[in-house]
């Protein structure tokens, strides 16, 4: 919980923190496999997220809204980006 302390007293996520969430891919656990993410169904994410809210409730936090974001980019990003598709 080193890094529970150190973000209470900087008001942000230890580097290591985020480093840790980025290396084990859960940012991208809610983006659709079409761009190139785990796809969790809304159990698992809620799975997760508790579970690193558990560990520190400041991560948890930032997991869903990191993950959730960049999910939610996908939604409108047209055919052609999202299936690799040229326009013609």
């Amino acid at each position: 919980m080193a890094g529970a302390d150190e973000a209470e007293t900087t008001g942000t996520l230890p580097q290591t923190t985020v480093d840790a969430i980025y290396e084990s891919g859960l940012f991208s656990f809610k983006t659709p496999q079409v761009l190139c993410g785990a796809e969790a169904d809304a159990m698992i994410q809620l799975d997760v997220i508790g579970a690193a809210s558990r560990i520190e409730p400041s991560a948890g936090w930032c997991l869903m809204i990191g993950a959730g974001t960049l999910a939610n980019i996908g939604a409108f990003l047209s055919d052609e980006v999202r299936y690799g598709q040229r326009s013609r």
